[in-house]
C-alpha cells in the first residue's frame, strides 16, 4: 500500500488540485453572475428614480439644489455602472432647470 501511495502520490495530488480548482471556478462563476444581477438591479433603481424626479420637477419652474445634486450623483453612479445614454436627456433637462434653496 505504501509503495502504491509513493508511486502515485503526484497523480493523487494533481487530481485533488484539479478538483479544488474546478470547485473554485464554479464558485467564481456564481459570484460573477450574482454581481451582474446586482449591478442590473442598481441600474434599474437609479434609472427609475431619475425618471421619477424628472416627472416631478420638469413641470415646475425650478428644482431644489439638493434634488439637482442628487440627480447628478445618481447619474454619475448610473453611468459608472454601465448605464446607457437613455437617461442623459432627462438629466440634462433637470440640470438646466433654475435652482432654489429648498
Amino acid at each position: 500500500m505504501e509503495a502504491f501511495i509513493t508511486k502515485h502520490l503526484f497523480e493523487l495530488l494533481m487530481t485533488a488540485a484539479v478538483a479544488l480548482l474546478g470547485a473554485g471556478y464554479r464558485v467564481t462563476l456564481r459570484e460573477i453572475s450574482k454581481q451582474r444581477v446586482e449591478r442590473e438591479a442598481i441600474l434599474s433603481l437609479l434609472r427609475s428614480e431619475i425618471i421619477t424626479l424628472h416627472g416631478r420637477y420638469t413641470g415646475k419652474e425650478d428644482i431644489p439644489i439638493y434634488a439637482q445634486e442628487n440627480v447628478q450623483a445618481m447619474y454619475e453612479a448610473y453611468h459608472t455602472l454601465g448605464g446607457n445614454g437613455t437617461v442623459t436627456k432627462l438629466v440634462g433637462e433637470l440640470m438646466s432647470l433654475p435652482t432654489r434653496k429648498s
